[in-house]
């Protein structure tokens, strides 16, 4: 037995879909770079007008931009550094330079398919300081990840 009728959760699911579209912003995840090997067989002919330090890799570079909503501490934790914001939606405290992310399922593939160097909110850096959770059970198709404040 179900409290909440399909078609409830689907009304939910819609609201909450236009509320998302309506307050989500760009998020940029930077993933580490690659190592490509330009040449394997390189000569070591020091002092024959030659570098003596031939480089035989390059690093291809990799980001993507997602839409997301962010959650940051309420303003009591910006004036009290040992105050914990406590987000009730996810069950997390946050601190002074921390936030929290809300993505849907594409950028949470994103996310944890590979390592990530870093992501860009506004004009802000931040490293991922969680693993992924799942909103609710209600609402679906959305993930929650806590960043941390890159100095």
């Amino acid at each position: 037995m179900s409290f909440i009728s399909d078609d409830d959760k689907s009304q939910f699911q819609n609201a909450y879909k236009e509320f998302f579209d309506g307050f989500k912003e760009d998020i940029i995840i930077h993933r580490r770079a690659k190592v490509v090997v330009v040449d394997v067989n390189l000569t070591q002919l020091f002092g024959y007008e030659e570098p003596s330090n031939t480089s035989n890799h390059t690093y291809e570079t990799e980001n993507s931009t997602f839409k997301g909503l962010v959650i940051h501490p309420s303003s009591q934790a910006h004036r009290n550094i040992s105050a914990l914001t406590y987000i009730d939606e996810i069950g997390m405290s946050l601190v002074e330079g921390e936030i929290v992310i809300k993505v849907e399922e594409d950028c949470k593939d994103y996310l944890t398919a590979a390592s990530t160097e870093r992501i860009d909110v506004g004009n802000k850096s931040y490293l991922l300081a969680s693993e992924v959770s799942q909103a609710n059970k209600i609402i679906t198709g959305y993930y929650f990840f806590k960043l941390g404040e890159t100095k």
